[in-house]
């Protein structure tokens, strides 16, 4: 029986590894996700309590100018999104817009911005290879061909905070809605299949039409080892 816990290694065809049984003899397994966070490798980022939120784009979107960033490193780690959320912190006086993107192609080598605050989701302590980064200030250009859009708020009412929440059309925050935000399952959309490799990224960009709005968020992801997984068959 091939079962390896707690290693970055997988047991060899024909060689006894632990494993455990309930009292039916039958095999207890882990959840995926739950065994990467038991071996440390599961990791949050985002802004803090009483962080100040980010300045987004003034009033163009602009490919190369992101105002969060998710992206695996060009070399050595797998990343795995599992959950995004991104908040409106405040609109600028204007309709902002905001967009959750996949960007297929490698951008790591110049991109520039400032490290967004990590932590460890359980497990012991090991350390992110991944980029979390906001106030991005350069990424190489790219294409229509070479980005998916994955959500968007966009076309929000003007000055949605300020007069659409109060006058035109009541927006409520409640425990299990926030009007203001963005939020994106990936595991729960793509099952795990979605992965950022060799330069490949989640982007969010935003616009507002006059001054600026400012914007938190909070990325969840995995990380596992490339050479483990990179050519499984």
């Amino acid at each position: 029986m091939n079962i390896a816990r707690k290693t970055a290694t997988r047991g060899s065809a024909g060689v006894a590894n632990v494993a455990a049984t309930n009292l039916a003899e039958e095999l207890r397994t882990v959840p995926w996700l739950a065994q990467l966070a038991l071996e440390g490798k599961v990791f949050i980022a985002g802004h803090g309590l009483e962080e100040a939120a980010t300045d987004g784009i003034i009033t163009t979107l602009d490919d190369t100018t992101p105002t969060f960033v998710l992206m695996a490193p060009l070399t050595g780690t797998i990343v795995i999104p599992i959950w995004a959320e991104l908040r409106l912190m405040t609109e600028g006086g204007a309709a902002p817009d905001i967009y959750l993107t996949y960007v297929g192609v490698p951008r790591v080598t110049t991109t520039a911005g400032t490290t967004l605050d990590k932590l460890q989701l359980g497990g012991e302590a090991t350390s992110s290879a991944a980029l979390a980064l906001k106030t991005v200030s350069a990424v190489p250009t790219f294409t229509s061909a070479q980005n998916v859009l994955l959500a968007r708020r966009a076309d929000i009412l003007n000055d949605f905070q300020s007069v659409e929440a109060v006058t035109t059309l009541a927006q409520q925050q409640t425990m299990d809605r926030d009007t203001y935000a963005l939020e994106f399952n990936f595991i729960e959309k793509f099952g795990g299949a979605f992965q950022l490799y060799k330069g490949t990224s989640i982007m969010s960009h935003t616009k507002t039409a006059t001054t600026v709005s400012a914007y938190g968020c909070t990325f969840v992801w995995a990380e596992i080892p490339a050479s483990i997984y990179d050519h499984i068959t």
